[in-house]
């Protein structure tokens, strides 16, 4: 790997020796990958970090991104480098106390718009709500639905908060720690649940980057 000591580094000369460390390691969106991390720490979307291929990189910014691609290579996955993740159009920062959410979550979401006019005033919970994406995806896109979350973790409760205040849905969402929708009262013209469905003795079988660092809580489904 290039180090950050080493003058004149441009973007491309990182992009590809990155590449080629990652593919070596077996991973098999290092272009894709590569790219992510690197137009993230330049604060570069995609055509700009193209057309700036022969700039020269800061050694601080070289270092930055020498330390990411060593993450990746120990099997950290790429969007818990970034800490954030692109659902539904938006991004949901994402840490060590929520699940990644994945694209195929996103058609829960579809479902529920599908139900639900532009004009609902409907009342819709989530039980899991981990980072947030699913309601305030919900809600984001139905600016007069109003929404409940909860979840058994703390932590997870607050990244919600973070990610609705970021999305500016905190004012119609509000968040309870607990178990389901155990000591919640009111009625919901919809309910919405992503829960650990991973069997407890299947998890080891996981691919690293999510045995790993998925927090077990909202993977374990349990014996069943």
């Amino acid at each position: 790997m290039i180090t950050a000591s080493e003058a004149m580094v441009t973007i491309d000369t990182l992009r590809l020796e990155a590449v080629r460390e990652l593919r070596n390691a077996g991973i098999s969106e290092a272009q894709r990958e590569v790219r992510l991390i690197l137009a993230h720490i330049l604060g570069y979307d995609q055509a700009e970090l193209i057309a700036n291929g022969t700039a020269v990189v800061l050694p601080d910014i070289a270092q930055r991104f020498s330390l990411a691609v060593q993450a990746r290579l120990a099997g950290y996955p790429v969007f818990r480098i970034l800490g954030e993740k692109d659902f539904m159009g938006r991004s949901i920062l994402i840490n060590e106390d929520v699940l990644d959410p994945r694209p195929e979550t996103e058609l829960l979401v579809e479902r529920v718009l599908e139900d639900m006019p532009l004009s609902s005033t409907a009342a819709i919970a989530e039980i899991g709500v981990g980072s947030g994406a699913v309601i305030i995806s919900i809600l984001d896109e139905r600016k007069s639905m109003r929404g409940t979350g909860t979840d058994i973790s703390p932590a997870a409760i607050r990244t919600s908060q973070e990610n609705a205040r970021r999305h500016g849905v905190d004012d119609r969402l509000v968040l309870f720690e607990a178990d389901c929708l155990n000591g919640i009262a009111g009625r919901f013209d919809a309910i919405v649940s992503n829960p650990p469905y991973i069997r407890s003795y299947a998890i080891s079988g996981l691919a690293r980057e999510v045995r790993n660092h998925d927090p077990r809580l909202a993977l374990d489904g349990g014996s069943d």
